[in-house]
């Protein structure tokens, strides 16, 4: 999704401090594996667990010239049920926010947008 093509690509918000991640090992390691894990922090992806399982997310920069709309793509590990004849289905109305992740997505824009204003700051410096 961050290639960028013909068809655009996206830019992802910043990555959570490194440290983020030792708290992922302790809330969903029984359900991610250490390379998952490390995964997720390499591509800046943030993980919440509740009752209904594992929630990845990540999040786009924000998508126009206000930072107030951005993309959210998450994905859920857990959460299944199988079938008679064995394949797996997400249950129904499983899936929602992952609270837990709601600060780190705050902090985030906060540093995109003192980014942003650095940025601003110093194109009128160089005019």
């Amino acid at each position: 999704m961050q290639a960028h093509t013909g068809l655009g690509g996206f830019e992802f918000m910043p990555p959570p401090p490194p440290n983020y991640y030792d708290g992922v090992r302790r809330r969903a390691g029984d359900v991610l594996s250490e390379e998952q894990i490390k995964e997720c922090q390499e591509l800046g992806v943030l993980v919440d667990r509740d009752d209904q399982g594992v929630l990845l997310q990540i999040f786009t920069k924000p998508v126009g010239d206000r930072p107030t709309i951005f993309v959210e793509i998450i994905q859920r590990v857990g959460c299944m049920l199988k079938d008679e004849e064995g394949r797996e289905y997400q249950k129904g109305g499983c899936g929602g926010f992952g609270k837990g992740n709601f600060s780190e997505l705050f902090k985030s824009i906060e540093e995109y947008e003192k980014s942003l204003e650095a940025k601003q700051a110093t194109a009128v410096v160089a005019v």
